[in-house]
């Protein structure tokens, strides 16, 4: 018996193979003034079979992101998309430009995106571009990360996450995706532990 299940779950899965689509929610979102917003988002999937043996019961892998925001002073609606590099964390506004904190979601990522100190890629959209800052331009009233973290069919299934819930399931990350650092966290200590030195023998 079990075999025929094990069977059966192997031919789903290739059914399901090079479908790759999209996962799509609308998103509450609580901003530093205690303001809540919502955004529409979703996961780009890839193929479920391009995965490691003991995960390819776990459907389609998350192969990038979106979202979709309306700048609230003009109304007009912004979009942000990335590939598997970033996890979205936190997004805020000054006046009508927007920014984002991501954290980079793997060390050959960190590596790429030249191991950052601390952990992540600010952002910020302005005069119709977004564009990478430096940690001092990210606004310090952005302390926490405000956006779901997660993109799996149990998370997000009735299409709608609210503030509440995204509070709730983020209590579970770790300290450095909860929280935005500006200084006291070196970085993704497990990635400068597997990676070789960069060229000057020194990080960050």
């Amino acid at each position: 018996m079990n075999l025929l299940k094990t069977m059966a779950m192997v031919v789903a899965i290739i059914l399901l193979a090079g479908c790759g689509g999209s996962r799509n929610w609308k998103e509450e979102v609580r901003l530093a003034d205690g303001q809540i917003i919502e955004v529409d988002r979703w996961a780009k999937l890839g193929n479920p079979l391009d995965r490691e043996i003991q995960d390819l019961g776990s459907g389609s892998p998350t192969i990038g992101y979106g979202i979709r925001i309306r700048q609230p002073e003009t109304g007009k609606y912004v979009l942000w998309e990335t590939d598997k590099t970033l996890t979205p964390l936190a997004l805020g506004f000054r006046g009508r430009v927007i920014y984002l904190a991501a954290s980079p979601r793997f060390c050959w990522a960190y590596d790429q995106l030249g191991r950052p100190v601390p952990p992540y890629v600010f952002l910020k959209y302005e005069e119709s571009a977004w564009q990478r800052i430096p940690v001092e331009e990210f606004p310090e009233e952005i302390r926490h990360a405000n956006l779901f973290v997660g993109s799996r069919e149990r998370d997000v299934g009735s299409g709608e996450v609210s503030a509440r819930q995204t509070e709730e399931s983020n209590r579970s990350l770790s300290s450095y995706l909860r929280n935005i650092y500006r200084s006291g966290i070196k970085g993704m200590e497990m990635c400068i532990r597997k990676l070789p030195p960069k060229p000057n023998g020194k990080e960050k």
